[in-house]
């Protein structure tokens, strides 16, 4: 082809390529690139011969199945990836080096080797790349080649290991049904079910080939088929859950278990998924018994559902009364872990010169509210910058667990923002209550603060109607009498809430669930979805609000006083700081959205100019008008 750069392959690496192809042996991509590799670096003081060393090299170093890992979203692509500096990604390997004369030279090898993993290999990165690289239409000839090459080297044994041979027939199913070859799909399809049969023996990668199967359309799955998958499945689930025996594995049971569930739904046999069900939560029930308390927990959570897949509601009742049992026993099985954060009292002093304001009571109010308001971007920030430093604890999903009970999970930082982002308030709160404390302190011993003056400032925004219930609370705060205080001051910051509900003109009520016709009040979770609420009170005051009274994933104040759940414990300086701190940011929530949305924004912009810390110095509070208190 004219323009066309004829490739000369160094003679040490037509040597190793010759050598592959002629040895009959069992062949693997990364044996071929471990050869071809240090083979081409010697040639690095040679410009020519290490560039033509490069497409040999190059086809061996590629992964299979990277469809996600772009650039192109290939079969084939790249091991890692990156970002530079300039913004621009990097990939290793690039497949956006390649060349037509790459593509070329590639169709000559899978036409002229005889290896099948060779050959192969060869056929199917033309396949892949004749269009993104030469632009031009995939010839079906190449993938009837990769076809029949990954078929001959599975059927021959030419390959490292089963799973090697797992990977190539479903890339072979799916070539075969891309160019709609009735034959190779009906080889390739006979291949894969003597895969399965050797994974079912084997008990291993029988998952990967029963997936293909079922979901490769094109395979078209007879009724024999479909019973050959559930005698497999119900062997394996056969050895899976049989206790005392080698191989026995509840988790591969809820695997292959799954499946035939499924199977006996489509089929309409509720008996047969009954039978399954159970034998899955026997298999749980079992390690449950010989486990710790811990492990006990979520083995036992297990068996439950799928007891109640079965329908023994009875037997589901059980287990759950027992799961409950092994949460209360867990408790003695956990252990704390501890940090100390070491604050002199020059910095403690320092702190709260900058937040108490000596001349008015009602601006050293507004700044411990601006203050402790923390800005959900710059959480984010932090919470982005761990899981850089970090990875694999960012992608670590973590259980709360209540007294009988798992509260809420939290998922990876990637997948749970809101969880996370709760979280991390959660643990910054506690890190910030003392200096929260000695805020809360001075201003009320510098200013001799009574609970009436404290009541009217958080009276200013006209969210709250009973005067003397917020000042026995906000006495009973500053008596130490956190009991009152508790019980008291939670149940005004819903009432606060619905105010601003009927404000924005929202329903404040809703249907009952369950009986039609009934209404009842809507709760403080209603409102925090509410978006004209979400927009009054600005997103860095309802993360707060949801992290302390309306999100398992923070303290849920709310639910627990609600309920009856709040014990004793609760009862404590700690939280009740932060409860009369969010009635005092609701007290004057409108200038504090806006000075938190401005912190939140110097923090985004501090980020892109690649200073992401931690932002520790107060902003600036605005001035509050000294009005008339109430009392």
């Amino acid at each position: 082809m004219e323009g066309r750069r004829v490739i000369k392959v160094p003679t040490e690496i037509e040597s190793i390529i010759h050598d592959f192809d002629q040895s009959g042996e069992k062949l693997a991509a990364n044996t071929i690139s471990a050869a071809l590799n240090p083979a081409r670096m010697k040639l690095a003081g040679n410009a020519d011969a290490f560039r033509d060393a490069w497409p040999d090299a190059m086809a061996f170093a590629l992964q299979r199945e990277a469809n996600n890992m772009g650039p192109w979203n290939t079969y084939f692509g790249a091991w890692s990836s990156g970002t530079k500096e300039d913004g621009s990604d990097w990939y290793g390997p690039d497949v956006r080096e390649l060349t037509p004369d790459v593509i070329e030279h590639w169709k000559h090898r899978a036409k002229t080797l005889c290896h099948p993993v060779l050959r192969g290999r060869y056929a199917d990165l033309v396949w892949e790349f004749s269009r993104p690289v030469s632009n031009k239409r995939a010839d079906p000839e190449y993938a009837r080649i990769a076809i029949d090459s990954y078929l001959d080297s599975v059927a021959h044994d030419m390959r490292p290991d089963q799973y090697d041979n797992i990977v190539v027939l479903k890339r072979a199913a799916r070539l075969a049904a891309l160019i709609n070859d009735v034959t190779r799909i009906n080889r390739t399809k006979e291949q894969l079910f003597i895969a399965f049969d050797k994974a079912v023996t084997e008990k291993t990668w029988w998952w990967a080939v029963s997936d293909e199967l079922l979901e490769n359309r094109k395979l078209a799955l007879s009724e024999d088929d479909r019973e050959r998958l559930r005698v497999g499945w119900e062997t394996l689930l056969a050895g899976y859950t049989a206790a005392g025996v080698d191989g026995f594995d509840p988790h591969q049971a809820a695997s292959v278990g799954d499946r035939l569930i499924d199977l006996y739904r489509k089929e309409g046999a509720s008996s047969e998924v009954e039978r399954v069900a159970k034998a899955i939560a026997g298999a749980f029930i079992c390690i449950s018994r010989a486990g710790s308390a811990m492990q006990a927990m979520g083995w036992l959570e297990t068996a439950a559902e799928y007891m109640s897949t079965a329908g023994d509601k009875d037997q589901t009742k059980a287990l759950r009364l027992e799961r409950e049992q092994a949460i209360r026993d867990s408790h003695g099985e956990m252990q704390s872990f501890t940090t100390t954060m070491t604050v002199t009292k020059e910095d403690m002093d320092e702190f709260i010169a900058l937040v108490v304001d000596k001349d008015s009571w009602q601006q050293s109010l507004f700044n411990i509210a601006a203050e402790f308001t923390e800005p959900r971007e710059q959480l984010w920030i932090s919470l982005q910058r761990e899981a850089r430093v970090a990875p694999l604890m960012a992608m670590i999903s973590s259980s709360i667990i209540a007294d009988d009970h798992k509260a809420a999970t939290v998922g990876s930082t990637e997948d749970d923002k809101e969880g996370n982002l709760i979280r991390r308030l959660n643990t910054a709160q506690q890190l910030n209550r003392r200096f929260l404390r000695c805020a809360l302190d001075e201003a009320v011993d510098l200013h001799r603060l009574s609970p009436e003056e404290i009541a009217s400032f958080i009276f200013q925004s006209e969210l709250f109607d009973d005067f003397h219930l917020m000042r026995e609370g906000i006495r009973a705060w500053m008596h130490g009498d956190y009991i009152k205080a508790l019980f008291t001051l939670v149940p005004l910051i819903e009432a606060g809430f619905r105010t601003l509900a009927k404000q924005l003109g929202e329903v404040t009520t809703k249907s009952k669930r369950g009986t039609p016709g009934w209404e009842v009040s809507s709760n403080l979770g209603d409102f925090l979805a509410m978006e004209s609420i979400q927009k009054a009170m600005g997103p860095d005051i309802i993360l707060q609000i949801k992290s302390i009274f309306a999100d398992a994933r923070g303290t849920n104040l709310r639910n627990l006083v609600a309920h009856g759940l709040a014990s004793s414990s609760y009862a404590n300086w700690q939280v009740c700081d932060l409860i009369v701190h969010s009635l005092i940011v609701m007290g004057v929530y409108q200038h504090v959205r806006d000075i938190a949305a401005r912190r939140g924004e110097a923090a985004v912009e501090n980020a892109e100019a690649g200073d992401d810390t931690d932002d520790a110095e107060m902003p600036t509070g605005e001035p509050v008008d000294d009005g008339d208190t109430q009392g």
